[in-house]
């Protein structure tokens, strides 16, 4: 029986005087890959999974304890997402595009170990519900 990938979502992004703010971590490495990526980002997500092992490997015994965030982007004329590990450089997963919905699986991803993996239709799941609740993306900001 295949198991049922249960996760929350939460929002890191907020408007103060008029700038962009989050927590210094996740909007650091935001930073990182919107410079990298050459494109703005104004979607910033933590996905917490019920299950702490998915996406964190062991660590001299220890379980790390990577950030898993969506970046994305949306405006009158583009929405995507994407998936992303903060470990090291960051691991991209995965994306996907709001016009076909298709989830595209990074092959760098497909490489590395860890405890345990989403499987493509789990990412996709998590994408679709993204997709289908915009009010979990604060949007309206754009930063690089």
């Amino acid at each position: 029986m295949p198991r049922k990938c249960k996760f929350r979502t939460q929002s890191l992004l907020y408007g103060k005087n008029g700038r962009l703010h989050a927590a210094m971590s996740p909007m650091g490495f935001a930073d990182e890959i919107a410079e990298r990526l050459h494109k703005p980002i104004n979607i910033l997500v933590r996905i917490w999974f019920d299950d702490d092992a998915i996406l964190q490997q062991n660590d001299y015994g220890e379980r790390t304890g990577y950030d898993r965030l969506i970046l994305g982007y949306q405006d009158e004329n583009e929405f995507w997402l994407s998936f992303w590990v903060t470990k090291g450089q960051g691991v991209p997963v995965a994306m996907a595009f709001g016009s076909d919905r298709k989830t595209w699986m990074s092959v760098y991803y497909k490489e590395i170990q860890f405890i345990k993996k989403l499987q493509p239709k789990e990412m996709h799941a998590i994408f679709q519900h993204l997709f289908d609740h915009p009010e979990e993306l604060a949007t309206g900001f754009n930063w690089r």
